[in-house]
């Protein structure tokens, strides 16, 4: 499996990240596991809502590679969301 950096914006109640705010995770699908799991009510994730972008709700800008090599200056390399159902979109 590929490794991945996750850089996650929460939507309008969380300020844009910085940088080095990259989280590393195993795979594409932990990292989307990880970002579906931010909506559950969690005392350092508080008032993520399953929401599109488009109406304040979070994105995940997914680089592959490591902490070590990613650059984000060279734009995502996917975009995780949900969707107007609630599902997790990979775009």
């Amino acid at each position: 499996m590929a490794k991945v950096v996750m850089v996650w914006y929460g939507g309008i109640n969380f300020a844009r990240p910085e940088e080095d705010d990259g989280e590393e995770f195993s795979s594409l699908s932990a990292a989307k596991r990880a970002f579906a799991a931010r909506t559950s009510w969690d005392h350092y994730y508080p008032n993520v809502e399953e929401d599109t972008p488009e109406n304040g709700g979070p994105e995940g800008h997914i680089y592959f590679g490591t902490l070590k090599d990613w650059c984000p200056a060279n734009g995502a390399d996917r975009v995780l969301s949900f969707g107007p159902r609630g599902g997790v979109r990979i775009e």
